[in-house]
């Protein structure tokens, strides 16, 4: 603990001459903010020499004050911890010296490494302090044979909050208002890249066997499928327009929804940026050197070829209407591939270009929500059946101004109302 002189330049002048200096203890911590190197030649007299026992006696119990209060502050009795109970009682069945049963009442001190915590036990039959850990540790992949063990805690936590969606500091925020040890997020952040490579081979294998089962499921020829593809394209940056860093593009499939085949491409590594400062050991993940419109389709491409290593065909693809992915799956994959809408793009696509007509229209947006919610739903009902699906479209402006001529039965209301006077439109 650092220590501290009380200030007395009001009863020695001389005393505030003293200037800063970095004198260390035995033990490496620092002797305090101001050394007295020079307070026996300031106090020559009887006089001085009494004012400096004063100053010493005055010195020594406000140490031992600070001792106390630190001593209440780390108490083990206060607070939360989280422990092992097994791993617990097995070093509290006997002591390191006498093999005697130890009690954790006798715990004399504590010292905390955040969530992990080292319990120093007395012996009730000899003096030896045992050690006691409050949970297992290991030695991460890269320190296997020297270096720090790793709190085993820590490898939890980060594997908690990946799988629950938190972020660092919401994690740290959760921990600390449950009254436990503060966690540093760089520690988190360490152990999240420890855990990072047993998840990406994790995820692997549980597409595999989400693709073995869509190949069950399938109606088709065996070793056939019908996936569906997502991409987005992550962007950062100042000009949020024009950078892009990375993208990603997962692969389900028709029957069972699940995740069959997922693939991420970086442009951009921090760390390479700033290699001068921490080395270049480190796990790059730059695999794209291409623009940002080029990440989709080449990981269509990609993903679709590492499916058919597996011995297993993809017939068709739904996607958005991005017609250079598909291009490129026709020129480098199968040039017969077939290529469905997906039914969400769809539907925004025509929301955008009804949008686009008020700059030379006077088009509502009652209007445009209530044609693009009738779009909707003759997609939903139509599911199958393009020929009724062509019908339901071509009758949807008609019967938003009354005529329901070309209206079906099963939607339309006008033909099971039991009047003749004709109706007006239903536009707003």
């Amino acid at each position: 603990m650092l220590r501290r002189f009380v200030r007395v330049t009001s009863l020695w002048p001389d005393f505030a001459m003293l200037q800063p200096a970095t004198f260390r203890r035995d033990n490496g911590k620092f002797d305090g903010k101001y050394v007295t190197s020079r307070r026996m030649n300031l106090f020559a007299n009887t006089e001085d020499e009494e004012k400096l026992q004063d100053f010493e006696n005055e010195y020594e119990n406000s140490h031992e004050d600070d001792l106390l209060n630190e001593n209440r502050e780390l108490d083990w009795r206060q607070g939360r911890r989280v422990v092992e109970l097994g791993y617990l009682a097995d070093q509290l069945k006997q002591c390191k010296n006498c093999s005697s049963p130890l009690f954790l009442h006798n715990c004399d001190e504590e010292k905390q490494c955040g969530l992990g915590s080292i319990l120093y036990v007395v012996c009730q039959n000899c003096p030896y302090r045992n050690p006691i850990f409050t949970g297992k540790r290991h030695r991460p992949a890269e320190n296997k044979k020297k270096g720090m063990q790793v709190w085993d805690i820590y490898s939890k936590l980060s594997l908690a909050y990946v799988d629950a969606g938190m972020g660092l500091v919401q994690t740290v925020n959760f921990i600390i208002a449950l009254n436990l040890p503060a966690v540093s997020i760089t520690t988190l952040k360490s152990r999240e890249r420890e855990i990072g490579k047993t998840l990406e081979d994790y995820t692997k294998w549980s597409c595999q066997k989400a693709l073995e089962k869509e190949i069950a499921m399938s109606k088709i020829p065996e070793t056939t499928v019908n996936i569906a593809g997502n991409e987005e394209t992550e962007v950062n940056g100042k000009d949020a327009i024009n950078v892009s860093f990375d993208g990603h593009v997962t692969l389900l499939g028709e029957k069972t929804g699940k995740c069959i085949n997922f693939g991420l491409k970086y442009g951009d590594c921090r760390k390479c940026d700033r290699v001068d400062e921490k080395g270049d050991g480190h796990d790059c993940r730059i695999n794209h050197q291409g623009s940002a419109k080029s990440m989709e389709s080449e990981l269509a491409v990609q993903m679709v070829k590492e499916i058919q290593k597996t011995g297993c065909e993809v017939s068709s693809i739904t996607m958005d209407d991005d017609s250079t992915t598909i291009a490129r799956l026709r020129k480098e994959v199968n040039a017969e591939k077939m290529k469905f809408s997906d039914r969400n793009h769809v539907r925004k696509k025509v929301s955008r270009d009804l949008i686009g007509l008020q700059e030379k229209h006077r088009i509502s947006m009652n209007v445009v929500n209530y044609l693009t919610k009738d779009f909707s739903y003759a997609l939903s009902q139509n599911k199958g059946n393009p020929e009724n699906l062509r019908k339901v479209l071509k009758s949807i402006i008609p019967h938003a101004f009354g005529d329901h001529l070309l209206c079906d039965k099963t939607w339309c209301q006008y033909h099971k109302i039991l009047s003749h006077t004709k109706q007006k439109s239903t536009i707003r």
